[in-house]
């Protein structure tokens, strides 16, 4: 018991809501692709014997709890998050990465579900996830839309398809420019496709927990 309690390890999971997270991609909003998988992610963390926390955020705070052990945990996250939904507007990082810092001072995993389409957005959620790596390890997770890659890769037949083909270029090289800056700020990037995104933030953890980084 002794040694599980030694072992056991926190895991915080930050969930964007700012309009970054609104658009729909193959049936589901980026907020709720991120939540499946932030549910699983509790799920699977609890199993390992792990405490779980969330706070989500948008404009304001719009929900916390500390990391917790136990699959009752997993069921408080559910009920935290089945309300949530994308705001019209963009989230505050600077109130909200400090209100984390504040709040829980304990070395975590921090698992970011957030949105990398917008380098207005990215770059004070750039500026604040610097400071956060500073004390936890972070892993930033958004999800890559295939449309837009189709766009950006398949032969343009007319002048419409050439201005789409561009703007989706434009929108990847603006996706890798703010991931490479969060891998060089130290975190842990992930930028999925929907085919992959629940299990691939599931074997990033385990991945993590193998490893012993925390």
């Amino acid at each position: 018991r002794q040694y599980q309690q030694e072992k056991s390890q926190n895991v915080m999971i930050l969930l964007d809501c700012g309009r970054v997270m609104g658009p729909v991609i193959d049936g589901l909003s980026r907020l709720d692709w991120s939540i499946n998988a932030a549910v699983m992610l509790a799920h699977v963390a609890a199993i390992k014997g792990d405490k779980v926390g969330l706070m989500a955020f948008g404009e304001d705070i719009l929900a916390y709890t500390p990391p917790r052990a136990g699959r009752g945990q997993t069921l408080n996250l559910l009920r935290m998050t089945y309300n949530l939904t994308s705001a019209s507007g963009d989230s505050d990082y600077y109130r909200a990465f400090p209100f984390f810092a504040r709040k829980w001072t304990r070395r975590s995993l921090a698992v970011v579900f957030t949105e990398l389409d917008d380098p207005d957005a990215s770059r004070p959620l750039i500026s604040q996830i610097a400071s956060v790596t500073r004390k936890h390890l972070v892993m930033v997770v958004a999800m890559a839309d295939p449309a837009v890659v189709t766009a950006a890769t398949c032969e343009p037949q007319d002048a419409a398809d050439a201005f789409r083909a561009a703007a989706a270029r434009q929108v990847m090289q603006a996706r890798k420019h703010a991931a490479a800056q969060l891998t060089r700020a130290g975190a842990i990037v992930l930028d999925l496709p929907p085919g992959v995104f629940t299990p691939a933030v599931v074997d990033q953890y385990l991945r993590i927990k193998s490893t012993a980084r925390l």
